[in-house]
């Protein structure tokens, strides 16, 4: 018992400077290089092994690896890995079943020289098919693969890490594995997805490709504006739209400093609700006053007489301009 604690605070420089206060702090300044395959396959893989990469890196500091985090890591990647070889059992049955059709597959495309033609259809179902069945076998394999690596030592998840690591690169091999059967069962869908478009505008009427057509392209909308939304998120960045509101409320900030409701929270999002309400407010206004066209005012001299005295002045109608901020010289007088 004694012998742990005197190792854990010596691997942890216990009592010195720079000790390693977190399970994920290097003492040793441990840092990674990104290697050319790594940044030309994870765009292909859609960036899932930068989070394997990014989570095993975390797991195995300073080579050295806890039992508790690596058994959760992986059964996390179990999890993973049978829902995926669900859904790509699904979408084999699919690819199967989409095949069957007449229409899709009926063997009789002869070409020259009797060679059997296949369609863009056929072609982009079969590729589905296969990787969704690649899906399935590498993510059977990976399962009985971490069902031993499931409650390892840490001595053991550290022998392990170590000889599947590289002094470079670090976990890149390993991150990239694990990130396969996703990436062909995306690739399987999106395969599969192309099959049925191309299947659905093959030249016939207008309005089934014409309503299919619309519903595709919302679809893809909504589909791109939620990734690129949570890739945004994820990574901190600002979104482009909001850069430009920034740049518009600094530049009206530093000609007009009076323009105390259009002021930023922190910086955030939230902080221009009321800025952006405003504005708006601001512009249907003057668009409301330049439709009516109305008299700005309209001046009635009275007569003297004996009754009602000396001569009058009187303002009739009035109409105030939107444009003009009255606030800081008080009422307007007539």
């Amino acid at each position: 018992m004694m012998y742990e604690f005197a190792r854990n605070q010596f691997i942890n420089f216990h009592g010195l400077q720079g000790s390693r206060l977190n399970f994920e702090q290097s003492i040793h300044d441990q840092k990674f290089t990104r290697s050319t395959l790594m940044s030309i396959l994870s765009p292909m893989f859609f960036y899932t092994p930068d989070v394997h990469r990014t989570a095993l890196h975390k797991i195995f500091v300073d080579n050295i690896a806890s039992s508790f985090t690596w058994n959760k890591f992986v059964d996390k990647v179990n999890s993973e890995l049978q829902e995926q070889n669900l859904l790509a059992t699904v979408l084999l049955n699919a690819n199967v079943g989409f095949l069957a059709i007449q229409t899709v597959d009926n063997g009789s495309n002869i070409g020259t020289n009797n060679d059997v033609t296949r369609s863009p259809t056929q072609v982009a179902s079969y590729l589905s098919l296969v990787a969704s069945a690649g899906s399935i076998i590498l993510g059977l394999v990976l399962l009985r693969h971490n069902r031993t690596k499931a409650r390892e030592t840490a001595e053991e998840a550290a022998k392990f890490l170590h000889n599947m690591g590289h002094k470079k690169y670090g976990q890149e091999a390993l991150a990239l594995i694990y990130s396969l059967p996703y990436a062909l069962l995306m690739w399987g869908m999106l395969l599969f997805l192309a099959a049925f478009l191309i299947e659905c505008y093959y030249p016939r009427a207008l309005a089934p490709s014409l309503i299919v057509g619309v519903a595709s392209l919302a679809v893809f909308a909504l589909t791109s504006g939620c990734i690129y939304v949570l890739n945004t998120e994820q990574n901190g960045r600002q979104k482009w739209w909001l850069k430009k509101i920034l740049a518009v409320e600094q530049t009206e900030h530093a000609s007009s400093p009076s323009m105390t409701n259009l002021s930023m929270v922190n910086g955030s999002e939230i902080g221009f609700r009321s800025s952006l309400w405003s504005r708006f407010l601001k512009m249907c206004t003057v668009s409301n006053a330049q439709t009516r066209q109305e008299p700005e005012a309209v001046v009635e001299l009275q007569p003297a007489n004996s009754a009602q005295g000396p001569p009058a002045i009187v303002l009739r109608q009035a109409t105030l301009r939107p444009d003009i901020d009255n606030s800081a010289n008080g009422p307007s007088q007539v």
